[in-house]
């Protein structure tokens, strides 16, 4: 287990455990016991009651809080004999001070790969949206390699028809975490349907797009930045999102939402 403290809080980390028999989770969960308390609890889910592979988690302060990775490592080693059943592992974070859990965004990678599964219907099938990207260090004008990956985790050949945004099933958005820039694809409110096929997934590339109004201090860097074809970004330490909703068969059942973020450092 490795702490990796950007934003200059964390004291101390310990571990609480691992296994159990845990309720269904598929992210990250950050508890407090009060507000007042500088200590934080952190869960997240394993493939296995025991895990054995090493943890990496990481905090960045944000303009609007923090931003809490947990990167579960593949340590190369032999599978362990454990049982092949959902189960969890918990830490705690102790900090200089006390900070509003509501204000954390947490997110959970496996070895570099953010990964959000959501279960449909309580039947225990669902989707995984997924986004990598081909490195976590860049120098300022490397083109990064960033896509996403929107799949059906059904019976086998089983389809399914996703209703979304006719822009669309998924969309990016990137945010400078130590500065003011925010760029993301805009949704149209329309739907449009998409088949899905179990265990072929749909593959996205980054797609850039950006908004922003006339008296915008960096509308200039905006416009010059969606114009360049490459994806590219300035120094910084900035958050890559890949996001997505839809409706499971029309627009009148539940909408689904789903996201997964990496970080990456620009030089």
């Amino acid at each position: 287990m490795s702490v990796t403290d950007h934003a200059g809080i964390v004291t101390g980390c310990r571990s609480l455990g691992a296994g159990g028999d845990p309720p269904y989770q598929t992210g990250v969960e950050v508890t407090s016991t009060n507000p007042t308390s500088t200590n934080l609890d952190v869960v997240w889910p394993v493939p296995e009651r025991c895990d054995y592979d090493p943890t990496s988690l990481s905090l960045w302060p944000t303009r609007e809080g923090y931003l809490l990775q947990v990167d579960r490592l593949d340590s190369g080693d032999a599978p362990q004999p454990c049982l092949a059943a959902f189960g969890q592992r918990k830490v705690q974070l102790a900090l200089a001070a006390p900070i509003d859990v509501a204000t954390i965004d947490a997110f959970l990678l496996v070895d570099g790969v953010a990964v959000d599964p959501v279960e449909f219907d309580g039947s225990g099938i669902g989707f995984s949206l997924t986004l990598a990207s081909d490195g976590t260090d860049y120098f300022s004008g490397d083109v990064i390699g960033a896509q996403a990956s929107l799949g059906y985790e059904g019976r086998p050949g089983e389809t399914v028809t996703l209703v979304g945004s006719g822009s669309g099933l998924v969309t990016f958005s990137v945010q400078q975490l130590d500065g003011d820039l925010s760029m993301g694809s805009p949704r149209t409110g329309d739907c449009r349907s998409y088949q899905m096929t179990a265990g072929e997934p749909h593959v996205y590339a980054y797609r850039k797009g950006a908004g922003w109004s006339a008296d915008d201090p960096n509308a200039n860097f905006y416009r010059s930045w969606v114009e360049e074809p490459d994806f590219t970004l300035p120094s910084g330490t900035w958050r890559i999102e890949a996001y997505t909703e839809f409706y499971v068969g029309d627009c009148a059942g539940p909408l689904h939402e789903m996201k997964a973020s990496i970080v990456v450092t620009v030089r």
